[in-house]
């Protein structure tokens, strides 16, 4: 590979704003450790939870497809506005499983809320 095309790769495949908010995410989850956790059971119990976080509102619900459940999320402004539908989860595993990997996903999206990008 040419040094250009070296260059290009890195640059393109650069990973470390992922890692540092999966890494800010993790820390989200063990800051408000309760209310990811009612936040998760809620959804898995009433296929449905929203939380509210900075200037945002996440609403995850159950959305069933004939091939593939699970849940579908949207985000929005609190006052309601700008809401746009923008990721699936699949819901397989056991209960325990589906709670850490819920936590895992809204911690990643209250990053995300955090700096900006969603």
């Amino acid at each position: 590979m040419s040094h250009i095309e070296n260059d290009y790769f890195d640059e393109e495949f650069d990973d470390s704003d992922l890692k540092q908010t999966i890494e800010r995410g993790l820390e989200i989850i063990n800051e408000i450790p309760q209310r990811v956790q009612y936040f998760a059971d809620q959804l898995i119990n009433t296929n449905r939870s929203e939380i509210e976080y900075m200037n945002r509102r996440i609403v995850y619900f159950r959305k069933d497809h004939s091939t593939n459940s699970g849940f579908a999320r949207y985000v929005e402004d609190l006052d309601g506005s700008n809401r746009f539908e923008y990721a699936w989860g699949c819901e397989t595993g056991t209960r325990n499983q589906i709670i850490e990997s819920i936590r895992h996903n809204i911690g990643y999206d209250l990053a995300r809320v955090e700096h900006g990008s969603l």
